[in-house]
């Protein structure tokens, strides 16, 4: 079964995790010596754990958050499996080193999927009432008023100028105090009239209800698209993604209908047994650490870094909770022309343009959807890019911030200890300004270009950053493990669960 199979790795680890402390409900005894702890020995195996326990419990861990947390975009129809693994290896890699990155590119997509999902089930909304419209009259017309004339045009710019109070186009090509003349302003107004907005936004009739749980357009649709769920094919022979645009224009037509949540969960290969499995590994590592923080235990650095990649996992968990896991195939839709170019997208030069660029490129240049493809930066004026950033760098912080948690604790050394210090106040304070610009000095989410952080400013201050923050990183990782050959005695012996109970 797919579901066991997926929840199989998490199975394992979990099981290893929990022999490492299954012995943690039996009262300490005073078998254990206080020589035996300080040399690292563990005599007695029931009340007390070894190197190796602490080393298989935070790998396990991790383990568990990536496997689950990270839901990758579709491969290619004609990707080969090693290919597959090299892109998947990919994201892990990018997932353990810079989690920075994989969590802004997780809330690209769940705010990009919102608008999509919106904007989608509208045009679902409008195209069956005019067909509604049209059996009923029989005329073979569209509906008559401000509904298109025949034709739904929604564009995503209009989403943003709806839902977030952009300005209206109309506005931007204007001075202060200037009005655009008559005809100028009827050929800058959005094709969605305020009639045609006023429908997006009512309510569902009697008849879309009948139906709504079977097509209408959700998050988990949205999200499926931005992964590359749809493929155009010609002559029988994958051509590239669909892209938001080329999706609208079918539903449009009433040529696509949604997929239902059956369908998507088949190609699915997330299940609720492996997503419980994560969630209760995590949730089981971080109930460990308070515990022996209540009970004055030692944690070791390993835990503590552990510990801070779980706030960047569940984080990341919680943006593609609706999103489609490991999908193998997506569907097929028939096309009219070929692509333009071929790039496959795999190249590191390619998951970084894909990751940051503003570059507004088209997915028909491609033959599946880039590893890091959000769809955020193919929308001119779209804010999300910009909140993706914040909501990442503000998680940043509290990773920092986590391993500050091991301020005071013992080291080897008053060396080891001054550096993790410092390395843990660079890695918490480095987002601080760039969160900073984008909150005060650029309060509308606007576009950053216009704000503080531009040109040579952020140019020497991302240079500065990386000079630091890369290095600081580099040196906490190497403690973490360096710090594991002189442990002080209490961080071997287990939580005793039965004091932490009340008893009468």
């Amino acid at each position: 079964m797919p579901g066991m199979a997926s929840a199989l790795p998490l199975l394992l680890a979990l099981a290893q995790t929990g022999a490492a402390s299954n012995a943690t409900t039996q009262p300490l005894t005073d078998t254990i010596s206080i020589a035996s702890l300080s040399s690292g020995a563990c005599k007695d195996i029931d009340n007390c754990r070894t190197l190796a326990d602490i080393v298989t419990s935070c790998v396990g861990t991790i383990f568990a958050c990536v496997w689950v947390a990270v839901h990758r975009n579709l491969p290619g129809p004609m990707q080969s499996k090693t290919s597959v693994r090299l892109q998947a290896t990919k994201v892990v890699v990018m997932t353990l080193v810079i989690p920075e990155w994989v969590m802004a590119w997780s809330v690209r997509q769940l705010l990009q999927a919102r608008v999509y999902a919106r904007a989608l089930e509208r045009v679902r909304r409008i195209a069956a009432r005019e067909e509604l419209q049209r059996r009923e009259e029989g005329t073979g017309k569209s509906l008559a008023g401000g509904l298109g004339k025949g034709r739904v045009d929604i564009r995503v710019e209009d989403i943003y100028e709806t839902q977030l109070h952009l300005p209206a186009r109309r506005d931007l090509g204007s001075s202060a105090g200037e009005k655009a003349p008559a005809d100028a302003e009827d050929q800058a107004t959005s094709p969605l009239s305020p009639t045609s907005r006023e429908d997006l936004m009512a309510p569902a009739t009697e008849e879309e209800k009948s139906d709504a749980e079977a097509i209408s357009w959700t998050l988990q649709h949205a999200f499926f698209l931005i992964s590359g769920g749809f493929h155009f094919y010609l002559n029988g022979q994958p051509t590239y993604p669909c892209s938001f645009d080329d999706i609208t224009e079918l539903v449009r037509t009433c040529r696509l209908a949604a997929p239902t949540k059956e369908e998507l969960k088949d190609k699915s290969k997330g299940d609720n047994l492996s997503k419980a499995i994560a969630i209760f590994q995590t949730l089981w590592f971080v109930a460990q650490c308070i515990a022996r923080r209540a009970q004055n235990l030692a944690i070791t650095n390993l835990e503590i870094m552990t510990l801070a990649y779980t706030v960047f996992t569940v984080a990341m968990y919680a943006a593609w909770w609706h999103k489609p896991l490991n999908i193998g195939c997506a569907i097929r839709v028939a096309g009219d022309r070929p692509r333009n170019t071929d790039r496959d997208g795999t190249s590191w030069a390619e998951l970084l343009h894909h990751w940051r660029s503003p570059a507004r490129d088209t997915l028909d240049r491609h033959k599946r959807v880039p590893t890091f493809w959000s769809s955020a930066y193919s929308h001119p004026g779209s804010r999300i890019p910009v909140q993706a950033d914040i909501a990442a760098l503000a998680v940043a912080m509290v990773f920092g911030a986590v391993h500050c948690a091991a301020w005071s604790y013992a080291f080897p050394t008053l060396k080891e200890k001054l550096i993790w210090r410092a390395s843990a106040v660079v890695i918490a304070a480095i987002p601080v300004p760039i969160v900073f610009s984008f909150l005060v000095l650029n309060p509308l989410f606007g576009d950053v270009e216009q704000g503080f952080m531009s040109g040579p400013v952020t140019f020497i201050y991302l240079t500065l950053a990386a000079i630091t923050y890369v290095p600081a990183r580099i040196l906490l990782l190497v403690l973490t493990f360096t710090t594991l050959r002189d442990l002080p005695p209490s961080a071997f012996q287990t939580v005793q669960w039965t004091t932490l109970i009340p008893h009468y």
